[in-house]
C-alpha cells in the first residue's frame, strides 16, 4: 500500500475563497477564465417551448451576434445555475471593435446610480452633460439616511391624493388608501419604524445608491411586505389619530393589509426613480439620446446585464428603451442594439406580456427543462470541478501570467504536471483532462453534489457546499490525518448508510468509525463495507478493513464478509418491509420519523416491552400499569425522535433513549420488524439484529419501570404506597374498622382492603361526614394504588392472592400511634396519584375538626342519658321503672299520646341491646380523653344504634308523661266545674296515682345516682 502522499495538501487553503467566492465581489478575470467550463443550456424561440437539445455557449454567441440591427435575449434559470456566469462569458467573448460599445452591468458593486453612469460613459455633448449634472445634483451630497427619508416621502406622495386628485378608475379600497395611507406614512412614529436600519427603506436605498460587496440573491422583485408594516399597537400610542385609525384597520383586516401592500408596491418604482430625479420618460429619452449619438458614429451598442433584478426601479423603463427599434419618427437613425439579460424564471414571468413577446429568444440554464434529460453528463461535473481544483492549486501569480500571455486554454497552468505523486494520485483518485480530482474521486464528487443539489447539477452549490467547504475548512483534517472527518459528513447531510453497516463500522474500528463512514458514504458509494484503492487508504491514513488486497476501483467493489452463525437462505422481504427498513435507516441519518411507521411500530413495541418487564418480581400489578383505559403505560406512550407524537400518556418513552445511539435503536427496530416477518432470527445478519434488539429492549423496559417507580414530574423516586396506606387506615378507623377490640396488626391490614364505603354517617357531625365522604369517594383509587404495588401474582394475573405486608406494617405501626398522617407527599406527583394529595389535604384540614365535633356529639348524648337515667346510666332499673310508670298511667286512664307498639318495641330493643353499655363506656372514655389519636380510636367505633335507641326511648317516655300530666290537669278542671263528692274521690285517686308515679321516678333517679 502506497502512503507516499499521506496528509498531502497541494493547495493554499486561504486562496480557496479567492477562486470559489460566489457571494462577494466578482472573481478576477484570470480566475474566471481559468475556471470557466462550457455551460450547456436549452434554447426557446418566441412562442415555443424550450428545445430538448443541448445548446452550447458557442451557438449562443453566434446566435446573439447574427441579427444585423437588433437582438434581445433573456437568460433564464434558478439561483446558482450559471446565468450571470454566462452573461459575463458573453461579455468576454463578444469581439471588441471600434464600431461596438459593450456595457456590462455586473450583479455586485453596482447600484442604480452607477448603471446610469455606465450608460453615459464616453459620451460627450450638452444633453449628456445635463444628465450627469442632474444625477450628481440629485445624489451627490445625499446621505444614506437622507435618501431613506426622501424615498419614504416620495412613496407617501405617490400613493396619495396629490397623484390621484379625482379618484377616477379606483376601487373602493384604493380610494380609502389614497385618502388615508399618507397619514400613516407621514406619522413620525410610523416613519421611525420604516426608516430603521435594515428596514425596507434602508434596503431599497442600498439598492439605489449604496455599494454592497455581497451578492444579493433575488428571485422576485424587491417589495414592501405585510411584515414591514407590523408594529406593536402599544408603540403607536403616541401616533396621530389618523395614523392609529389606519393601522388599527390594517391590523384587523387582512384583506385590507393586502390591498395596502399592493398599492405601495405598485408605486415603489416611481418613488425610486424620483430619488434619482430620473423619471421613466427621462430614462427612455436618455437611452434614445445615447443610441442616436452612437448611431451617428455608426457604433453598435451591446448591453449585458448579469442580474436584471438589480435594476428594479428603472427596470421597466430600461426595458422599454432597450426594445425600441432603430427607426423612430422625428429622430436620427438609432444605433444597432444587442441586449442579453440574466433573470430568474419567476421574475421573467412577471414582466409585462408586451415585453416578453418582443424577446427574440431565451436560453434556459436549469439542469433539466420541461421533463427533458439532465443537461450535464457525469464527465461535465468532473471537468467543472477539475478546473476549480486546478486554479486553487496553481495559485494566483501563474494564472495572472497566463492571462497576460493571452489566456490560451491549451497552455493553462496545471499544478499536477510537476507533482511527485501524480501517477499514484491519478490512479487512485482519478483525473479529468489531466487534472487530478484529489482529495475527491469521481464517486465523491457526484455523491456530494447530489447531497448539495438533489434536484440536479447546480454550479454554485457544487462550489459553495462541496469544493469550498472541503478544500478550505477541512484541509487541516487532511494535514492532521483526520480526513474525511465526521464533521465533513455531517455538513454534507449525514450518512445514508444502513444502520447495520454503521454499527459494523463502529465494531470494526471503534476509534475511526466516523471517518470510515464518511469514506464509505462518498468515496465508495457502496451500501456495504468495502475497501478502496490503496492510494485512497494511504492518503487518508485509513488502513483497509478486509485484510486482503482490495478490488480496483474500476471493478465492482466487494463487500467484507462479517462472520455470522449459520443462516437460512436469504429470503426476499416484502416491499412494505423494505420501505420500513429504509425509513429507519433515513431516520438514523437525521430524517423525520414517518407517522405511518410510528403507528405500525407502537403496538408490537408496547407488547414486547410489557412482556419483557417481570411484573411479579417488581411487585407491580400489571393490569394497573399497562393497557388501555388511561393506564400509565400505553402504546401511545411510545414516541420517536423527530416524529409526530401519538398523544398524551403518563409514561413517555421517546426513542432513542438518552445515551443510546440512534443507529442502535434503528437496528433494534429493524430487527423487530424482520423477526415479525420471518418468525425467527435465522436470517442474514439476524444475530446482529438480535443482539441490538435484546440490548435496547432491556433499556426500554427499564426506562418504563423507572418512570413507574418515580411517579413524579421531576423524575425523582417516590413510593405512593405508604401515603395511600396510612390514609386508608384513617378512613377505615373512621368507619369503625377493625371492629374487634384487640385491633391486631392482622385485623388492621385486613381493614385496609375491606369495603367500608357503605357505612352510614348520617348521624355523625358535619365535619366527620364531609371528611368521610372524601374517603368514600377516593377509597377505590387509594386501594388500587396499594394493591398495584404490593400484589404478589403469577404471570401478571389480576387475581391478587397475596399482599406484600412488609410494605404496610411499618406504616400501620406508625399511624396507630397518633392516627395522624405522617408520610410526605411531593408537590409534583403525577396526575394518577392526585387522589392521595386530595385526600391528604382534606385530612389535614378536617380530621381534628371532625374529632372535636364528634366528641361533642358523644358528650351531648351522654349528658342527656345521664341526666334522665343516672350517671352512669342504669339501663335495667330505668326500663323497669318506665314499665311501671307506663302501667300506672294506663290504669289511671291517662292517654299516652305515643304509639304503644313502637314504645314496647323500643323498650324491648333497649333491654336486649348489649351495645348500650359499650356506648356508655366509650362515652365515659371520650369524656375523660383529650389526645386526638386516642379519641379517633374511640369515636371511630360505631354506636349509632344504642345511642339512637336510647334517645328514642327518652323521647317517647317524656311524651307519655307530659300527656298524662296534661290529661290529669284537664280532668281536674272539668270535675271542679261539676262539683260534688265525686270530685274529691277522683282527686284523691289521681293524687295517689301521681304520688306513686313520682315516687317511682324519684326512686329511679336515686338508684341511678
Amino acid at each position: 500500500m502506497t502512503t507516499t502522499f499521506q496528509r498531502y495538501v497541494c493547495w493554499e487553503p486561504a486562496y480557496v475563497g479567492n477562486v470559489m467566492e460566489t457571494e462577494a465581489l466578482q472573481t478576477p478575470d484570470h480566475v474566471f477564465l481559468a475556471t470557466h467550463h462550457p455551460i450547456r443550456m436549452h434554447r426557446a424561440d418566441l412562442g415555443t417551448a424550450s428545445s430538448q437539445v443541448a445548446y452550447t455557449e458557442q451557438q449562443f454567441l453566434a446566435d446573439f451576434l447574427a441579427p444585423r440591427d437588433f437582438n434581445f435575449v433573456a437568460v433564464l434559470g434558478g439561483a446558482g445555475t450559471g446565468k450571470s456566469h454566462l452573461v459575463r462569458w458573453l461579455a468576454g467573448n463578444v469581439p471588441q471593435t471600434e464600431c461596438r460599445r459593450v456595457i456590462l452591468i455586473p450583479k455586485v458593486g453596482t447600484n442604480l446610480k452607477e448603471v446610469i453612469r455606465r450608460v453615459l460613459e464616453g459620451l460627450e455633448g450638452p444633453q449628456f452633460d445635463d444628465y450627469r449634472t442632474r444625477l450628481d445634483r440629485a445624489t451627490g451630497s445625499l446621505s444614506e439616511q437622507e435618501a431613506r427619508v426622501r424615498l419614504l416621502d416620495n412613496l407617501a406622495i405617490a400613493v396619495g391624493p396629490v397623484r390621484y386628485p379625482d379618484w377616477n378608475g379606483l376601487t373602493e379600497e384604493q380610494k380609502y388608501l389614497v385618502e388615508h395611507l399618507p397619514n400613516l406614512l407621514g406619522d413620525p412614529v410610523v416613519r421611525r419604524e420604516l426608516l430603521r436600519d435594515h428596514g425596507i427603506m434602508h434596503r431599497l436605498v442600498v439598492h439605489i445608491l449604496g455599494e454592497s460587496a455581497r451578492v444579493e440573491r433575488l428571485e422576485e422583485r424587491r417589495a414592501i411586505s405585510v411584515d414591514d408594516l407590523r408594529m406593536d399597537i402599544r408603540d403607536l400610542k403616541d401616533a396621530s389619530k389618523g395614523a392609529r385609525e389606519v393601522f388599527q384597520l390594517l391590523l384587523s383586516d387582512e384583506e385590507m393589509q393586502r390591498h395596502a401592500v399592493e398599492w405601495m408596491n405598485q408605486h415603489l418604482d416611481d418613488a425610486i426613480a424620483h430619488v434619482l430625479q430620473f423619471s421613466g420618460e427621462d430614462l427612455l429619452r436618455l437611452m434614445l439620446d445615447v443610441r442616436e449619438a452612437l448611431g451617428v458614429r455608426e457604433t453598435e451598442l451591446v448591453v449585458l446585464i448579469e442580474d436584471f433584478a438589480k435594476l428594479q426601479g428603472i427596470d421597466q423603463q430600461l426595458l422599454e428603451a432597450l426594445l425600441v427599434e432603430r427607426n423612430q419618427p422625428g429622430r436620427n437613425t438609432l444605433c444597432p442594439l444587442r441586449t442579453a439579460l440574466a433573470v430568474t424564471s419567476g421574475y421573467f414571468d412577471k414582466l409585462p406580456e408586451t415585453v416578453r413577446e418582443r424577446i427574440r429568444f431565451r436560453v434556459k440554464m436549469d439542469a433539466s427543462d420541461e421533463g427533458g434529460d439532465d443537461l450535464f453528463a457525469p464527465e461535465d461535473v468532473e471537468a467543472f470541478a477539475a478546473r476549480y481544483l486546478n486554479a486553487v492549486r496553481a495559485g494566483d501569480e501563474p494564472l495572472r501570467a497566463w492571462q497576460a500571455d493571452g489566456a490560451h486554454s491549451d497552455v493553462l497552468p496545471n499544478a499536477c504536471d510537476d507533482c511527485t505523486f501524480r501517477h499514484t494520485c491519478h490512479a487512485g483518485f482519478g483525473a479529468r483532462d489531466g487534472i487530478g480530482l484529489y482529495p475527491f474521486n469521481a464517486t465523491a464528487l457526484h455523491g456530494m453534489m447530489r447531497k448539495a443539489s438533489p434536484e440536479g447539477f447546480n454550479p454554485r452549490r457544487l462550489l459553495n457546499r462541496v469544493l469550498k467547504i472541503t478544500l478550505a475548512d477541512h484541509a487541516g483534517d487532511l494535514c492532521d490525518g483526520e480526513f474525511p472527518s465526521p464533521s465533513l459528513l455531517a455538513r454534507m447531510g449525514g450518512s445514508t448508510l444502513p444502520a447495520l453497516v454503521s454499527s459494523q463500522l463502529r465494531q470494526l474500528d471503534p476509534i475511526g468509525h466516523g471517518r470510515r463512514e464518511a469514506l464509505l458514504e462518498f468515496w465508495s458509494g457502496a451500501r456495504t463495507i468495502v475497501d478502496l484503492d490503496p492510494a485512497i487508504h494511504g492518503a487518508f491514513d485509513l488502513p483497509p478493513l478486509g485484510g486482503r488486497a482490495p478490488a480496483p476501483v474500476s471493478r465492482p467493489v466487494t463487500p467484507i464478509q462479517v462472520p455470522e452463525r449459520t443462516q437460512a437462505p436469504a429470503e426476499k422481504v416484502p416491499q412494505s418491509l423494505a420501505e420500513s427498513i429504509a425509513l429507519l435507516d433515513a431516520w438514523a441519518r437525521g430524517d423525520a420519523f414517518p407517522q405511518r411507521l410510528g403507528n405500525d411500530l407502537r403496538k408490537p413495541l408496547f407488547e414486547a416491552i410489557s412482556a419483557r418487564i417481570d411484573w411479579d418480581a417488581e411487585l407491580l400489578l400489571r393490569g394497573a400499569f399497562q393497557g388501555a383505559g388511561g393506564k400509565p403505560f400505553q402504546p401511545r406512550s411510545i414516541n420517536f425522535l423527530r416524529g409526530t407524537q401519538a398523544g398524551s400518556a403518563t409514561v413517555q418513552l421517546v426513542l432513542p433513549l438518552a445515551g443510546s445511539p440512534i443507529t442502535q435503536t434503528a437496528i433494534a427496530l429493524q430487527g423487530m420488524l424482520l423477526y415479525e416477518h420471518h418468525g425467527h432470527w435465522n436470517f442474514p445478519s439476524g444475530g446482529r439484529y438480535l443482539r441490538a434488539y435484546a440490548r435496547e429492549l432491556d433499556r426500554w423496559s427499564e426506562a418504563v419501570l423507572a418512570q413507574l417507580r418515580r411517579p413524579r414530574t421531576s423524575g425523582e423516586a417516590w413510593n405512593p404506597v405508604p401515603a395511600a396506606a396510612e390514609l386508608l387506615a384513617i378512613g377505615a378507623r373512621m368507619a369503625g374498622r377493625p371492629q374487634a377490640s384487640t385491633d391486631s396488626m392482622h385485623e388492621q391490614v385486613s381493614a385496609l382492603f375491606e369495603d367500608w364505603s357503605t357505612v352510614d354517617t348520617s348521624s355523625r357531625s358535619p365535619a366527620w361526614k364531609t371528611l368521610f365522604d372524601t374517603f368514600r369517594r377516593h377509597r377505590g383509587t387509594l386501594l388500587e394504588i396499594v394493591r398495584a404495588r404490593t400484589a404478589c401474582t403469577k404471570g401478571g394475573s389480576t387475581d391478587v392472592k397475596v399482599i406484600d405486608v412488609a410494605q404496610l406494617v411499618p406504616v400501620l405501626q406508625q399511624v396507630r400511634r397518633t392516627w395522624e398522617p405522617r408520610e410526605e407527599i411531593p408537590t409534583d406527583i403525577r396526575s394518577e396519584y392526585a387522589a392521595v394529595r386530595e385526600v391528604r389535604a382534606r385530612v389535614d384540614d378536617l380530621l381534628k375538626q371532625a374529632i372535636v365535633g364528634e366528641r361533642q356529639r358523644y358528650l351531648e348524648w351522654f349528658g342527656r342519658v345521664a341526666g334522665e337515667m343516672g350517671d352512669p346510666p342504669q339501663r335495667k332499673p330505668v326500663i323497669e321503672a318506665a314499665r311501671m310508670a307506663l302501667q300506672t298511667a294506663i290504669e289511671s286512664g291517662a292517654p299516652l299520646g305515643i304509639p304503644r307498639a313502637e314504645y314496647d318495641e323500643c323498650l324491648g330493643n333497649l333491654e336486649r341491646m348489649r351495645g348500650f353499655d359499650h356506648a356508655v363506656s366509650a362515652a365515659i372514655r371520650v369524656r375523660e380523653e383529650s389526645e386526638f389519636g386516642a379519641l379517633l380510636a374511640e369515636l371511630g367505633r360505631r354506636f349509632d344504634e344504642p345511642m339512637q335507641t336510647s334517645e328514642r326511648f327518652l323521647d317517647l317516655t317524656g311524651i307519655a308523661l307530659d300527656n298524662a300530666r296534661m290529661r290529669l290537669s284537664d280532668s281536674l278542671r272539668d270535675l271542679r266545674a261539676r262539683g260534688g263528692g265525686e270530685l274529691e274521690q277522683i282527686q284523691d285517686s289521681l293524687s295517689s296515682g301521681l304520688d306513686r308515679l313520682c315516687g317511682l321516678l324519684s326512686e329511679l333517679a336515686a338508684e341511678g345516682a
